[in-house]
């Protein structure tokens, strides 16, 4: 497939790093650790909205490879794109959801 199509579109959103201190602090707490989460509703958002982008970009892959097999070139190439941005945006809900997790952890019976 041609990335002709794919230029027209706008660019992918940035990628959503989480922060190397959160991660470090997360891995410090060992797996068997019992911990409560401090998570606000706009947090649960995020979590639903990384599956629904996730579900997305996997229906229109799909209708991707379809149009592809029909010979419609430019419509599978916009559809891949839409794959693409759904692809980011559900890692980036994904990523800003882990971070909230890791951000609001308290290790139980800890002071």
């Amino acid at each position: 497939m041609s990335d002709e199509t794919n230029n027209t579109l706008p660019p992918l959103p940035q990628a959503f790093s989480i922060p190397a201190t959160q991660i470090s602090k997360w891995t410090s707490v060992p797996p068997q650790t019992q911990i409560n989460i401090a998570i606000t509703r706009g947090d649960m958002d995020n979590l639903f909205f990384a599956m629904s982008k996730s579900a997305q970009a996997i229906s229109s892959l799909q209708t991707c490879l379809i149009l592809y097999s029909q010979g419609k070139i430019e419509e599978a190439n916009h559809v891949l794109a839409q794959s693409q941005r759904n692809n980011v945006e559900s890692d980036n809900h994904l990523r800003m959801f882990m971070n909230a997790v890791m951000s609001g952890v308290v290790v139980v019976g800890a002071q």
